[in-house]
């Protein structure tokens, strides 16, 4: 894998919920993390029920956190679901340090995001 952020969505039909899962691995930094939210607040301003996958992410920058808490509170406003899973340790750290556990809803793996309850039902 190369350091280059990388970033695709996809739709995941969960047992209780539909979501679109962004994939990110790579490097998040001041020169892509306009794109990552640009991409984020896409989906949870749809409506959507979203999943962060970082399970391939080997880096985040200051610049880059500002993605998943706007994403946060664009899914709240809309009754909907955000989530991010799979934080490497050393990425995770920089979430504990900067207090983001604390605000966002941060799951061990892509399946207990996916899996655990709280979203809203598919269909509604």
């Amino acid at each position: 894998m190369t350091d280059a952020l990388q970033l695709s969505t996809r739709q995941v039909k969960a047992p209780a919920a539909e979501f679109q899962v962004v994939e990110l691995a790579g490097r998040l930094d001041s020169g892509n993390a306009h794109q990552v939210e640009k991409s984020i607040l896409s989906l949870t301003e749809s409506g959507s029920n979203v999943v962060v996958n970082c399970a391939d992410l080997v880096f985040v920058a200051s610049s880059g956190m500002r993605a998943f808490i706007l994403g946060a509170r664009s899914a709240k406003a809309r009754g909907r679901v955000f989530r991010v899973a799979g934080l490497i340790p050393h990425v995770s750290e920089v979430f504990r340090v900067t207090g983001l556990y604390r605000i966002l809803d941060i799951r061990p793996t892509l399946d207990d995001a996916l899996d655990q309850p709280g979203a809203v039902p598919v269909g509604s």
